[in-house]
């Protein structure tokens, strides 16, 4: 990447360094969302990614991320096909 698109790169996304993995970066956002969501489940019986890409701003993979991180904590029911994710009690 030319340092031309790496200084767009850094204006666009406030990101202080390019040199930060894209991965790393959208796990220290989905783990800050992560944690806005959590605030939310006692409210909620289902979740989707579309729900958490409309509610906190964020893309796909971020949102998809959410969902794989709730799921490995036994917090969101197994997926079963498109639907939103049952939220266990």
């Amino acid at each position: 990447m030319s340092n031309f698109f790496r200084k767009i790169l850094i204006k666009i996304t406030g990101i202080g360094s390019c040199d930060t993995p894209r991965i790393q970066i959208n796990k220290a956002v989905a783990d800050e969302v992560y944690n806005e969501v959590m605030m939310d489940i006692p409210y909620l019986n289902k979740i989707s990614p579309a729900y958490i890409q409309r509610r906190y701003k964020v893309d796909y993979d971020t949102a998809a991320n959410v969902i794989d991180l709730l799921e490995e904590n036994n917090i969101i029911g197994l997926a079963d096909g498109a639907k939103p994710r049952e939220v266990n009690r």
